[in-house]
């Protein structure tokens, strides 16, 4: 698919985990993974950094809600180079918010969309959309990002996230109609992600 290179370099997002496990022991990792799929991974017993339910459990949890009913998301899932640091970069100052959406939605928004250039930002209404963002190596394929707050609370279902992607063909740009839902799984995520950072830094 031609435009596989440019949704990785697109969606090079770094994903919380949803924690580390204390020991490394194959017998415990079996039991690990067994205890998952009776509890699930946020619930399960075992995992003692989710015992307290702490931010950790709450950004595990919107992890799972971020998988949708499906439930799945690729591990081979190719992360690249060129955005690695693009949670970890400053996306400088914020809009003021209107009190119709959920003000650290709309700032991971920003966060997770600050190397790219923004076309339209409405915080009023919570819709953000990108420039056309190009695969510097192929000008052929171009793909866009919009993300949609829906909510004024910080919940999984909070934040809507749309790719489209088009291919140039005969001097004219057409849509690919693919879906790429797991990229959107991961955005949304990443997004959750640095929401639930900007609450703690606001408490």
């Amino acid at each position: 698919m031609k435009n596989i290179s440019i949704i990785t370099l697109l969606l090079s997002l770094l994903l919380a985990a949803c924690g580390g496990d204390s020991f490394v022991g194959g017998q415990h990792q079996e039991n690990l993974k067994r205890l998952d799929k009776i509890h699930g991974y946020c619930d399960n017993p075992a995992r003692t950094d989710m015992a307290k339910k702490g931010i950790a459990y709450n950004i595990c949890k919107d992890h799972e809600r971020a998988l949708g009913p499906d439930g799945d998301m690729s591990e081979k899932f190719s992360l690249g180079e060129s955005f690695n640091n693009l949670l970890d970069r400053d996306s400088g100052s914020r809009m003021v918010l209107a009190q119709t959406i959920n003000k650290e939605l709309w700032n991971g928004s920003l966060k997770v969309l600050s190397n790219y250039s923004i076309k339209n930002a409405d915080s009023s209404g919570g819709y953000i959309e990108t420039d056309w963002i190009f695969d510097g190596k192929d000008t052929n394929n171009r793909c866009l990002i919009k993300i949609q707050i829906v909510s004024l609370e910080l919940v999984s279902n909070g934040v809507e996230t749309n790719i489209v992607c088009q291919t140039l063909s005969d001097n004219e740009w057409i849509n690919d109609n693919q879906d790429y839902i797991n990229e959107e799984k991961q955005l949304t995520l990443a997004i959750l992600t640095e929401a639930n950072k900007y609450k703690i830094q606001n408490q």
